[in-house]
């Protein structure tokens, strides 16, 4: 009984996710669109490197290619982190409906896994897209052989996938928690710990590019692990290595915000933040 009315609480959250998201619009313009999107992102990206190649006197093909890949690999960390981040101001501030939330679902976290689900698919489906995308269009209409796509290795992407989810999934979760008990926090974690990650996460360069500690920093974080992990899994091969890096990273971050997001819910329930607003 309390399985079955897990499943239902889950199922209807990411139900409700995927309406909000999409704005409760036809469900085929709403894949349509989650399928440009991230389409139009790399074509801005590549033709703005290729310009600035252009006009330096030339550009390596390796390093367009680790910009790509990475750049396609990120939107899942991006969407899940911000997603969960701005999620507390749509909840409380914009719907009114964070309290109604707590009050109806089993408990916060598991709607937030629901929320987190939606965020997660969207990102997938956009990451292969764009990813098998410029594969084709590098190769036949620029013709460049970057070599993003090798011999796939499907269980370690799918390692990577899972890993990532988890890990940033935990972070949304205290980012979420974060906005419920100060409202500026939501403007400054939901964008900046992403932009962070983004830069020392070896996404656009290898972290060995930035000087220390930055760089000492980022073989801490499971982003590069998880962008490394999937990056190799797509061109053929992973070590083993970086597995066990993403699998270190992504189990102590997901047991540390799991567990400050459970220490802010109660600190939350105590000072009576679920149902506070802060605008007029």
């Amino acid at each position: 009984m309390a399985v079955d009315r897990t499943f239902r609480a889950a199922l209807a959250s990411f139900t409700v996710g995927w309406k909000v998201e999409g704005n409760w619009t036809d469900p085929v313009l709403f894949v349509g669109f989650l399928i440009m999107r991230p389409l139009f992102t790399f074509f801005i990206g590549v033709f703005a490197y290729l310009f600035v190649g252009s006009v330096a006197g030339g550009f390596a093909s390796d390093r367009l290619a680790y910009i790509v890949l990475g750049s396609a690999l990120y939107i899942v960390p991006m969407a899940l982190m911000r997603d969960l981040g701005w999620l507390v101001h749509d909840d409380r501030e914009h719907y009114e409906a964070l309290k109604h939330i707590y009050l109806a679902s089993p408990s916060l976290s598991l709607y937030l896994i629901g929320r987190s689900l939606v965020s997660f698919l969207n990102a997938v489906l956009g990451m292969l897209v764009t990813v098998v995308a410029a594969d084709v269009v590098t190769r036949y209409a620029f013709k460049m052989d970057l070599a993003l796509l090798g011999q796939v290795d499907l269980l370690g992407l799918a390692m990577a996938m899972a890993l990532g989810y988890l890990a940033f999934t935990s972070m949304g979760f205290c980012m979420y928690g974060a906005g419920i008990l100060s409202e500026t926090a939501v403007f400054a974690f939901a964008d900046g710990l992403p932009s962070l990650l983004l830069i020392i996460g070896g996404v656009l360069f290898p972290p060995t590019f930035l000087p220390w500690p930055s760089s000492a920093l980022a073989y801490a974080t499971p982003a590069y692990y998880y962008v490394e992990l999937a990056r190799e899994s797509l061109q053929g091969s992973f070590q083993p290595s970086v597995l066990n890096g993403l699998v270190a990273t992504s189990l102590t971050y997901a047991a540390l915000f799991n567990l400050l997001f459970l220490y802010i819910r109660k600190v939350a329930l105590k000072r009576g933040l679920l149902d506070r607003k802060s605008n007029w």
